[in-house]
């Protein structure tokens, strides 16, 4: 939206306007090129991956000088594989490119990406839905087998984890986050479960990255486990 004044010469960009965009490969780091970024506080942007697994990184890279040459940082999130999301962030500098970093040589899944200037702070998807569970994962796992159950979107910050089950000898039930330097799934905390039921809630605080629940059975019968994530 744009505020105008009588001689039009004065005007103040709400938001909303198209800096740019790209749409391609993620193995062939797709990006929008510079953007001049002048007269905006923040960058909405907007990231497609829709039915898409492989993880990967948005990198926005900040230059004083519209040539992209002089680098005086960096702002990186590592999106939910398969979801469709906008991420807002404060601007740096004037001069900006967004670009996707992938993590799979070759990877030949596509994802989309628009950015948008604002001078408004907005609320994303992740905070309009804060109150509700963001991972829900509860299944009846085999002996020797597991399951995971991931969240849609990303979520840092603080969180309740709820965990239940119906007889939790020799199971766990973990809390994982992608680790995007390693390219591997880390625990955050572990639940090892006693015999007899299982009813607890744990306070923890989450990465600004993809996170799900793992529940492992390790007994040689199958269990009934559950693990659900909410914000705190």
């Amino acid at each position: 939206m744009t505020v105008g004044f009588p001689d039009w010469s004065r005007t103040v960009n709400q938001g909303g306007f198209q800096e740019g965009s790209f749409f391609g490969q993620k193995g062939t780091d797709p990006t929008t090129g510079v953007m001049d970024c002048l007269g905006f506080a923040y960058l909405t942007i907007e990231v497609g991956d829709k039915n898409n697994v492989h993880n990967f990184s948005i990198v926005v890279t900040w230059y004083s000088d519209f040539q992209g040459i002089n680098i005086v940082g960096t702002t990186v999130f590592s999106p939910v594989p398969g979801s469709v999301i906008p991420v807002q962030v404060p601007l740096v500098a004037r001069w900006a490119r967004v670009t996707c970093s992938h993590q799979v040589f070759g990877d030949t899944e596509n994802v989309g990406c628009i950015v948008f200037g604002s001078n408004v702070q907005t609320v994303d998807i992740a905070g309009a839905q804060q109150t509700a569970p963001f991972i829900v994962g509860s299944a009846t796992v085999n002996a020797s087998s597991s399951q995971f159950f991931p969240a849609l979107y990303t979520r840092p910050g603080p969180c309740v984890v709820t965990i239940y089950t119906d007889v939790g000898t020799n199971c766990v039930v973990q809390l994982e986050y992608f680790d995007i330097g390693s390219a591997s799934w880390k625990a955050l905390r572990k639940w090892h479960l006693t015999a007899g039921v299982n009813d607890t809630d744990s306070r923890l605080s989450l990465p600004s990255c993809p996170a799900r629940i793992g529940l492992y059975n390790n007994d040689t019968v199958a269990h009934t486990l559950t693990g659900i994530v909410t914000s705190a």
